[in-house]
């Protein structure tokens, strides 16, 4: 839990920025090639997948209605330098938080919808969460990411800068 929480806090303050401006001069066409676009798996598929290829799972928790969630589709998403990043290194999965759809994880069946809230503790949408390619969860990025800040959690993913963050609290033992 501390480890969760501690991620979640470097990674808002190595994004520390205005969110939420609305800037279109990034907004970009999402494009019609493989090479251009993101091909998002279900969960049990993108488990299996960073299993295999040993790459970290990033996991898109949205919305049909989120508005912040379709602006993350058409900008950040669309974005040729998150693309090549995310193909490149990540296994990218999209759970949708308002779905009813059942998943089936190790004989285990639940919703798209309690998959978010029961075992991510999602509660506002557009989220995100890494894991590990050995299937341990990282921690949470919430909230719209424009381009550039989400390259900076992707790196910190990639270059596993996570496992070089003390946890420890305390008298400042390592």
């Amino acid at each position: 839990m501390w480890r969760n929480a501690l991620l979640t806090l470097t990674l808002a303050l190595l994004l520390a920025a205005p969110v939420f401006a609305d800037d279109d001069s990034g907004e970009k066409q999402a494009a019609e090639t493989k090479a251009d676009s993101i091909e998002w798996l279900t969960f049990p598929e993108g488990l299996e997948r960073g299993k295999a290829e040993d790459k970290h799972v990033l996991i898109d928790f949205t919305a049909s209605w989120c508005g912040w969630c379709k602006k993350m589709d058409k900008t950040t998403f669309a974005d040729s330098a998150v693309i090549a990043e995310i193909n490149e290194n990540f296994v990218p999965v999209k759970v949708w938080g308002d779905s009813d759809d059942m998943l089936e994880i190790d004989g285990y069946k639940i919703s798209e919808k309690q998959l978010a809230v029961s075992e991510f503790n999602v509660r506002g949408y557009p989220a995100f969460w890494f894991i590990s390619p050995e299937g341990q969860k990282i921690g949470p990025l919430p909230g719209y990411q424009p381009a550039e800040q989400f390259m900076k959690a992707l790196d910190f993913v990639s270059t596993r800068e996570y496992e070089k963050q003390d946890t420890k609290s305390g008298d400042g033992d390592k």
